[in-house]
C-alpha cells in the first residue's frame, strides 16, 4: 500500500482553531490531516502500510513499551498504534474526529481519554504519563488496559538535525522562536515538528 502524496503543510500556527461562531469544516479536517501526515513522515517511527501481523513481527523481541505507528487497515480509522506489551505485541486504532486524534477505547471510557490535534502529539502524551485507568480496544476488538508507551521503534537512525530538534523540543528551557537573531529557516524547521519523540 503506497502513501498518498501530501501537499505542503501549514505551520502549527496555521492550524484551524475551534470558534464558537464557526462550525468545523472539511477544509479544517484537510489541514489537520495534512499536518498530521507530514509529522508522521518526519518522526522516524511511522511504518506506513504494515498489517498488524507485520507490526507484531517488527516489534518481536523489543522491550515492553516499544511502539510504532502504521496505517490502519480498518475502514474507520486512518492510523494504528502498535506496541509491545507484557503479553506481546498489540495494536490500537487511532480515531479521528473534528480535528482531534484519540486511541480507540470503550465508549464508557472515552471522556478521560487524551485527544490531540496530531498523531505524534497524541502518542507523545502517552509517553509522558501513565493512563492505567484507560481501556483501549485492540485490532481484534479485545480490550487492553494499562498499556505502557515508552520508546519509539525507529525504522532508521534519525538525522543529526532531527535529533537536535528533538533535544530542543524536550528541553524545559527554550530560546524564544520570536528572537530575531534566529534564522528564519531554523525557525521554520523547529516549528514544523514541535514534539520531543
Amino acid at each position: 500500500m503506497t502513501s498518498p502524496v501530501v501537499p505542503a503543510t501549514p505551520s502549527a500556527s496555521a492550524l484551524p482553531e475551534r470558534r464558537l461562531n464557526r462550525p468545523w469544516t472539511s477544509t479544517d479536517d484537510s489541514i489537520v490531516l495534512q499536518r498530521a501526515r507530514a509529522e508522521l513522515e518526519e518522526c522516524g517511527w511511522y511504518y506506513g502500510g504494515l498489517t498488524w501481523k507485520e507490526a507484531g513481527s517488527v516489534l518481536a523481541g523489543s522491550s515492553e513499551g516499544s511502539f510504532l505507528v502504521r496505517d490502519s487497515w480498518s475502514g474507520r480509522c486512518l492510523y494504528a498504534l502498535s506496541l509491545q506489551t507484557a503479553r506481546g505485541p498489540t495494536s490500537v486504532r487511532i480515531e479521528y474526529e473534528s480535528g482531534k486524534f484519540r486511541l480507540e477505547s470503550e465508549t464508557s471510557a472515552r471522556d478521560g481519554v487524551p485527544q490531540r490535534s496530531s498523531v505524534v502529539a497524541l502518542v507523545q502524551a502517552y509517553t509522558q504519563t501513565s493512563h492505567p485507568a484507560h481501556v483501549w480496544v485492540d485490532h481484534s476488538g479485545q480490550t487492553v488496559s494499562a498499556i505502557s508507551v515508552k520508546k519509539p521503534l525507529r525504522k532508521n537512525p534519525p538525522s543529526l538535525q532531527h535529533l537536535s530538534r528533538l533535544a530542543y523540543n524536550a528541553s524545559p528551557v527554550k530560546v524564544s522562536l520570536l528572537d530575531s537573531r534566529i534564522p528564519t529557516l531554523l525557525k521554520t524547521y523547529l516549528e514544523s515538528y514541535p514534539h520531543a519523540c
